[in-house]
């Protein structure tokens, strides 16, 4: 079984108490019965993937692009590989800036391993190499029983062992230098860049010829996956789709969800200038791909009003939600009803102002927490069926007729890629979307076909699981936010996205996943690891304004915050 990265686990938003606008039910009925935009049966409904890779997590730019290089197979090498051998196959691509930032470095060689191996540098944080070691790849089989595997395995389990707070451990130079290498070893052995008969695999030890060869080799396996990427999106199979630069919860920042002044754990962000500019960074990033006007994947599936008029003020194609936003939005009649469940398989043109609209569509919910759980010792062939039965059960419906589209969105490293043949998964789930199988699409290419077909006013604020009081419900969050709104506001508040060196460290910070940390169920080294490294991006925006971090950053720990939840 391949060795799973240690992540935060994934916590969406439900909807959140407000009055919103009462004319979405009354336009949804309407439209049902009308039957606007319904095709016949007979076409079937078409269906897009929406591949989500979530942002690298190792802190600096050099470790990223090392991240990104040795998980490649899993989040996109493999799904790319088949998508190039499968015409018709349609995906829709959703990463963000420091994702495919990191991907150009990591095509360049401008990792930790090919900084080394070039002798550009000769610096090794050891902090850097141990946060690699949690998403390390896995020896294939056919080389886990060699010597490089043995010593892997140990290095690998020692480093993990010092994150979990083993202070007696210590790395030698060489450790962490053959840590690296030997993890770009066995992600290039996966992909047949290495043969099971190399003279690597008998090594206990690497030299600098052979981080020459590894670092050389990786840099080849990386650039044949960007320029795989690139080429699907220019001939149409795959489309980018703009993710907001490390994946904030847009609502919160915009205008803290809607949330009242009153509520005692609430806090004014007002941050809708970063905002803006996290979306506006996350469109030119996947429009340096694609050439053309992008949609906005919003992260977690967070809508409300004020996130989808700021998208349609930085000109998105659509905005890309979870169809929880629709649940509970109909009235009592059972055609009210039919046209609720009908709701997250079409397009609208969402109004955002009195002439501005947004075309917005919704990823199925359900149907993808079911595909991405789905457990791996099932047969390799099991996601795409599966995804194939549930188009087929949403047409069989009462509101099947009105089922046009099935969006469905699916993590790059889910389940499956615990599998010792997860690159079979995507193969098969990749020969399900080609013209042989189900009608797949991109979300551009169906509108360009259908356009919208309902108009609406705007939904009550959520997203894809849970409340908004995730991330803004207890003491301990609401001491998070504080933190960054006063270094925010320290670095000029509106203009500290603008200022150079402030940039990278308040966009890291406004990330939704320090604002989870309070209430996961992690291990205390886990948390705390966490905890010092937003304080560390705080300090970091005092540093580039010249100021003094306050005496009060220092509190935010695992113990104080974790206790005051």
């Amino acid at each position: 079984m391949k060795a799973r990265p240690l992540r935060y686990p994934s916590y969406y938003a439900r909807r959140s108490k407000r009055i919103w606008r009462g004319l979405f039910a009354t336009t949804l009925v309407a439209a049902w019965l009308l039957g606007l935009g319904t095709p016949a049966r007979a076409r079937g409904a078409e269906v897009a993937v929406v591949w989500h890779i979530a942002p690298p997590r190792s802190s600096s730019a050099r470790a990223q692009a090392s991240e990104v290089s040795d998980e490649a197979p899993d989040a996109i090498g493999d799904l790319v590989a088949e998508m190039s051998a499968h015409a018709g196959a349609q995906v829709v691509v959703a990463a963000d800036r420091s994702y495919l930032d990191a991907l150009r470095r990591a095509a360049s060689g401008d990792t930790l391993l090919g900084q080394l191996a070039s002798g550009r540098s000769n610096s090794l944080a050891t902090a850097d190499v141990l946060e690699l070691s949690e998403r390390a790849p896995a020896p294939s089989a056919a080389a886990s029983r060699s010597n490089a595997a043995r010593r892997y395995r140990s290095l690998v389990a020692g480093a993990r062992l010092a994150l979990a707070g083993q202070m007696r451990i210590r790395f030698s130079r060489r450790d962490l230098v053959d840590v690296l290498g030997y993890a770009a070893m066995f992600r290039l052995a996966r992909e047949g860049d290495i043969p099971a008969s190399s003279a690597l695999l008998p090594k206990q030890s690497l030299d600098a010829k052979d981080l020459k060869t590894l670092a050389d080799l990786s840099v080849r396996a990386d650039r044949r996956v960007y320029a795989r990427l690139g080429g699907l999106v220019k001939r149409g199979a795959v489309e980018m789709v703009a993710v907001p630069t490390w994946e904030p919860i847009l609502p919160l920042l915009i205008d803290s969800a809607g949330k009242s002044d009153v509520e005692p754990n609430a806090v004014r962000v007002g941050a809708s200038a970063d905002a803006a500019k996290l979306i506006a960074d996350g469109m030119q990033a996947a429009a340096e791909l694609t050439g053309a006007r992008v949609g906005i994947y919003s992260p977690f599936g967070a809508y409300d009003d004020a996130t989808a008029a700021l998208m349609q003020q930085q000109r998105a194609a659509y905005g890309l939600f979870s169809d929880r936003v629709l649940a509970g939005q109909s009235g009592g009649s059972a055609q009210a009803a039919q046209a609720s469940a009908a709701a997250a398989y079409r397009a609208y043109s969402l109004q955002t102002g009195r002439t501005a609209k947004l075309a917005a569509l919704f990823w199925n919910e359900a149907d993808s927490a079911e595909l991405n759980a789905l457990p791996p010792s099932l047969p390799a062939g099991a996601l795409g069926s599966r995804l194939r039965e549930l188009v087929d059960i949403a047409r069989a419906s009462p509101a099947g007729a009105a089922v046009n589209l099935e969006i469905v969105r699916l993590d790059a490293l889910g389940a499956w890629e615990q599998r010792a043949d997860d690159a079979q998964v995507i193969r098969h789930l990749v020969q399900a979307l080609s013209p042989s199988g189900m009608r797949s699409t991109t979300l551009t290419a169906y509108l360009a076909r259908h356009g919208t077909s309902a108009a609406a006013y705007g939904f009550s604020p959520a997203a894809s699981q849970g409340s908004f009081d995730l991330w803004m419900g207890s003491a301990a969050q609401a001491r998070l936010w504080s933190a960054l709104v006063t270094a925010r506001s320290a670095a000029g508040s509106d203009a500290a996205m603008e200022r150079e060196g402030t940039t990278g460290s308040l966009a890291q910070a406004e990330a939704a996943r320090w604002y989870e940390l309070p209430i996961l169920p992690e291990e205390h080294q886990a948390d705390e690891r966490g905890f010092a490294r937003f304080r560390e991006l705080l300090s970091g925006v005092y540093r580039s304004a010249r100021k003094m971090a306050p005496r009060e950053l220092l509190s935010l720990s695992e113990p104080t915050l974790t206790k005051a939840h």
